[in-house]
């Protein structure tokens, strides 16, 4: 059986109490046994190295905020989930 999957999705892990409260959360799944995944629009910041073990990094790498949603690097996030299934 698959064990539950939960993604977050943010700009950067620059500083900031949002990005706090999602290492925190982090971990709170990884305990219960959740999958997790991080999707950054850009893989920079203070609190990457906070990152927990266990946690996949998605880097869609691009410059702009708003350009997140539209970024042809979605690909990468959508191929890893297949190659779970």
């Amino acid at each position: 059986m698959n064990k539950p999957r939960i993604a977050f999705i943010l700009p950067a892990l620059r500083g900031g109490g949002v990005e706090k409260v999602v290492i925190t959360l982090n971990r709170g799944f990884l305990e219960n046994g959740f999958d997790v995944d991080i999707i950054l629009a850009k893989a920079e910041g203070e609190f990457l190295s906070g990152i927990p073990n266990g946690v996949n990094v998605f880097d869609l790498d691009t410059s702009r905020r708003l350009s997140i949603l539209g970024t042809e690097n979605w690909m990468q996030y959508f191929q890893f989930l297949m190659v779970l299934n």
